[in-house]
């Protein structure tokens, strides 16, 4: 559970093996390339056939993605074996043209339909009120809409300081009204100068109803309003059956041409002399082995040189995080994150291991662990069935890979959550108590199961304090520590000297957090301790690493870091009352009105107040333990002070290599 060891890979070759020896890499999938700067040996370039070949890839791939767009299938999954045999580039022209005529007739259908849902109806209005007018040529029909008397008292004062004869119809047409202004055609000028100084604008039709009268265009609206929907219908089966036939094959196509691209693309990153050419990359030091095996057919034709990657100023070193099955999907959680620079920590399994127990402890209730358990099944369903959640709201899509990550993590907050509900006897609040499942230590009912912590009780406010306070104390003093090992194994003795530092005047402060927190007493011989290692901590180390003021400013904060994790018990404890209350309203409820009627009423009505409680509070529920890691925990090894970029392997997108 760490960050991979990195080398760095020096392959040179002759000129004319350049893409072999890329698509080797490709093939085993493990060496990130990185271009070569500063050489005076010019970059590789492709010429001839190699050139033509990358522009031709580039024109297929476009028109795959174009195809694919067109007919709505942009996540549709290859289909390998619909390629075997075909001429793919005929193929694309054709499926694409197909596409992009369905897709055009679509949206010109589409927009149509949407001139008739906005204007049939006011079109019907105005041709009913122009009837008749305009056909002569002598008069001119001018329509609007209006939405209330003052424009059209507006519209008739400019239209009389104009001096322009004139009828004026209206009528309701929807939520508006729709108005035509009937004036001589020598006045139309001075009339829709009259319209636009009333704060007015003349209607025009969209697309194809454009340039009609008032009357035709309302007929012609009645009519395509009937045979419209008919033809987006065989639109819209004519693309379903493309995208059924030939979705796959683009899909595939589009995998098999974004790997080949990347080979030519690759080229680019190395340096060409007139004979030779060098690539740079890095590489697990875990996959020397697999490197070797692939290049094993080129022996002769190209060699190679491992190096140990820097572990200290490497910032340009890939990260690669390697951790175990069960630490692995919460890597999610530093994903939101920079990733840690080479060379440095990785917290992964300080979260798989926290911050379950965090937001466990916080929501502490058998019932509603039990349902993130079962949602965390149903969501490994949807992963296992290769499903996309889309979630509107945030704008997000949940991929399967995404979903099973989610899915484990979700499994142990809700685990942790029953462990801790058992612990402080809590089933949806207090339901466990009133169907005589809990009861706690004292009293005299009987019950299933006895609950050592009963944390809504005033009794239990001290312990529920100090352990709270306890995972605040190691991670704030681990931090410190880990600095501290950081600075010592980078050589960067200012950082080594602010750990030990910043550790022993916080460990010295760690009494004044039992008295004021939890109102602790302490022997006379303590307080003369914590003096002595303050000023060793801040004094001495402070002047050993140049930090002295940093460190005596910075002390009071970290005191306030270690208090901070009593919010572990806050929000829990408020969480609780909420649940007790939605319980006991809805068996209060229950009981009053009795039989099987208030039965069924108490449980609705305990189910909806659980329900907007849990809305309302579960986001803080799960930022209150993230929060704790990231600023309390993270800030003190320095996990922001530097950041890491990921490692991304030159890899087929059809391959499944677990190098990835």
């Amino acid at each position: 559970m760490a960050i991979a060891e990195m080398s760095e890979i020096l392959i040179l070759g002759r000129k004319r093996d350049n893409l072999e020896v890329i698509r080797a890499l490709q093939d085993a999938a493990v060496v990130q390339i990185d271009p070569l700067e500063d050489s005076e040996i010019p970059k590789g370039v492709l010429l001839g056939a190699d050139a033509e070949r990358k522009s031709q890839l580039e024109r297929m791939l476009a028109r795959t993605e174009s195809a694919l767009a067109a007919m709505g299938a942009t996540d549709a999954l290859p289909d390998p074996a619909k390629l075997r045999g075909i001429e793919l580039e005929p193929l694309l022209e054709e499926v694409g043209k197909r596409s992009d005529v369905l897709a055009l007739e679509k949206s010109e259908l589409s927009q149509e339909l949407g001139a008739i849902g906005s204007f049939q109806s006011i079109a019907r209005v105005l041709g009913e009120l122009a009837s008749g007018l305009g056909k002569s040529g002598r008069v001119a029909a001018i329509g609007f809409t209006v939405s209330d008397n003052k424009d059209l008292e507006k519209l008739k004062a400019a239209l009389s300081e104009a001096n322009v004869i004139f009828e004026l119809g209206h009528q309701p047409a929807g939520k508006s009204s729709a108005a035509v202004l009937a004036v001589r055609s020598q006045d139309a000028a001075f009339a829709r100068s009259a319209v636009s100084r009333a704060g007015l604008a003349e209607l025009r039709f969209p697309g194809r109803f454009e340039g009609l009268g008032y009357s035709e265009a309302a007929a012609l609206m009645e009519q395509r309003a009937k045979t419209s929907p008919e033809e987006m219908q065989g639109i819209m089966q004519s693309i379903e059956s493309l995208k059924t036939k030939h979705a796959g094959m683009l899909a595939a196509a589009r995998v098999e041409l974004k790997d080949e691209l990347a080979r030519y693309e690759a080229v680019s990153s190395s340096v060409a002399g007139k004979y030779g050419f060098a690539l740079r990359g890095w590489i697990p030091k875990a996959n020397h082995a697999q490197l070797e095996n692939a290049l094993t057919p080129l022996k002769g034709q190209v060699i190679y040189q491992f190096s140990d990657a820097p572990h200290h100023h490497a910032d340009h070193v890939p990260v690669k995080l390697v951790n175990n099955s069960f630490v692995k999907p919460f890597e999610m959680l530093i994903g939101i994150l920079p990733l840690p620079a080479y060379g440095t920590f990785d917290p992964s399994w300080v979260l798989a291991l926290c911050f379950p127990l965090f937001f466990g402890w916080i929501i502490g209730d058998v019932g509603l662990g039990a349902i993130s358990v079962i949602l965390s099944f149903w969501l490994a369903g949807q992963a296992k069935a290769g499903k996309t959640i889309s979630i509107d709201l945030f704008g997000a899509k949940l991929s399967p890979p995404v979903l099973e990550n989610l899915s484990h993590v979700l499994r142990w907050m809700g685990i942790s959550s029953i462990v801790f509900g058992f612990v402080f006897g809590e089933l949806f609040g207090t339901l466990g108590e009133h169907l005589g499942i809990f009861k706690f230590a004292g009293e005299e009912h009987n019950a299933l199961i006895t609950a050592p912590l009963h944390r809504v009780s005033s009794s239990a406010t001290a312990i529920m304090l100090l352990i709270s306070l306890i995972p605040g104390v190691i991670q704030v003093l681990a931090g410190w520590l880990l600095r501290a090992k950081l600075g010592y194994q980078h050589k960067d003795m200012p950082h080594f000297y602010e750990g030990i530092g910043m550790f022993l005047a916080v460990a010295a402060m760690l009494p004044w957090v039992g008295q004021f927190a939890l109102g602790w007493t302490f022997p006379s011989w303590v307080f003369p301790v914590q003096m002595g290692l303050l000023v060793l901590g801040v004094v001495v180390f402070g002047l050993l690493s140049k930090k002295l003021m940093f460190m005596a400013l910075e002390l009071p904060t970290n005191f306030g870091n270690v208090l901070s994790y009593l919010r572990l018990y806050a929000v829990g404890l408020s969480g609780a009352v909420l649940a007790n209350l939605a319980t006991d309203t809805g068996w209060a409820l229950g009981n009053q009105i009795g039989s099987v009627p208030g039965i069924i009423l108490g449980t609705l009505a305990a189910c909806v107040v659980h329900l907007l409680f849990i809305a309302f509070t579960i986001i803080g529920h799960v930022l209150t333990p993230l929060r704790l890691h990231y600023v309390e925990f993270f800030t003190k090894f320095g996990y922001y002070d530097h950041n890491g970029r990921a490692y991304s392997p030159l890899a087929k997108l059809s391959g499944n290599n677990a190098a990835k």
